[in-house]
């Protein structure tokens, strides 16, 4: 008499194929990108094998492009995205930089400054 497999196995058949579908670079932390890939499930939006190829694809043009590839993963997190988008305040980028010059918060007259 064979025995029906229950959820269990068909998860872990599902995380052996996932596994081999894609290697993930070593300078991408295996954590952030599990938490991401987390985070886009809740959002009922699992990426598809060919998407995961072009997440990866993506993240390596940033960190090409100066973008410290694991902080953009943070801040999609972070803010729920979908996507990966270049870092907005630049920290991942020239760390050490700050801004020269604040702007007022609210309207000032020449004089004033």
């Amino acid at each position: 008499m064979m025995e029906k497999e229950g959820k269990g196995g068909e998860r872990e058949r599902e995380k052996e194929k996932e596994s081999k579908l894609y290697i993930l670079p070593d300078w991408i932390d295996k954590q952030t990108w599990k938490d991401f890939l987390e985070m886009r499930k809740r959002l009922r939006a699992s990426p598809t094998d060919k998407a995961i190829q072009l997440l990866i694809k993506d993240l390596e043009n940033f960190k090409a492009g100066g973008d410290d590839p694991n902080k953009v993963l943070e801040q999609s997190i972070a803010n729920s995205w979908r996507g990966l988008f270049p870092l907005k305040d630049k920290k991942g980028r020239d760390a050490g930089q700050s801004n020269p010059r604040k702007l007022p918060t609210r309207y000032t007259r020449p004089e004033e400054l």
